[in-house]
Order: structure tokens, then C-alpha cells, then sequence
């Protein structure tokens, strides 16, 4: 599993309160590791689930941080070359879902002659 991105927790002031909400039994949220940095607290959450939890916590309590986009949310970007040009986009397509991807888009680009 590809590695999970730290959250950085922009009000110093608050660790206290986060720190015991995220030790509550009822919800658990582990991080291996706080560390003080320039703008906040660098909070590396253990699993993505982790992140989650940290995240709907932090809105909950409208306390002010900044993450990046968890490897599993991000969409990629794919070219695939020499396509025969009677192969329809449509069947690339299903062929993507079959192969177990899921594709938001298929199109076929367009070379100037």
C-alpha cells in the first residue's frame, strides 16, 4: 500500500485537546509520529483509515490544518499507444472495467496531419 500523506495541524495551541480526542477509546486514532514544524504540528497517521478519522475530527472541532490527497483518491492518467484506429473507444473502455479498473473517461487523441 502506497504510504499515507501527514496532516499538518496549522493550531499549535490546540495539540492537547487533539492529542486526548485521538487517545478516546471510542474512536482511536493512532500516528506514528508529532513533531513541531514551521507552520503547525506534522501529524503522521498510521493507516489511511487513520487519516480519515484525523480529518473528520479536525472538522468537527474547526481546528485549522492542510493535508494532501490520500494515493487511493487520486485519479491517474493514462495514454495508451498504438490503438488501432478501428478499435472503438467504447470497447477500450469496457475493457478497462473488465481488466478491474474504473475509468472516468476514454477518448482517442487526435494527431494533426
Amino acid at each position: 500500500s502506497a504510504k499515507v500523506p501527514p496532516i499538518i495541524v496549522r493550531e499549535k495551541s490546540r495539540w492537547t485537546e487533539i492529542s486526548k480526542a485521538c487517545a478516546d477509546s471510542d474512536s482511536r486514532i493512532t500516528f506514528s509520529k508529532a513533531k513541531p514544524c514551521v507552520d503547525g504540528i506534522r501529524v503522521q497517521p498510521v493507516t489511511a483509515e487513520d487519516f480519515r478519522k484525523l480529518t473528520r475530527l479536525l472538522n468537527s472541532r474547526n481546528i485549522q490544518y492542510h493535508s494532501f490527497t490520500l494515493p487511493e483518491a487520486k485519479s491517474i492518467r493514462v495514454v495508451l499507444r498504438q490503438v488501432p484506429v478501428e478499435t472503438d473507444s467504447r470497447e477500450v473502455f469496457e475493457d478497462l472495467k473488465v481488466q478491474g479498473f474504473h475509468p472516468i473517461l476514454v477518448t482517442r487523441m487526435q494527431h494533426p496531419r
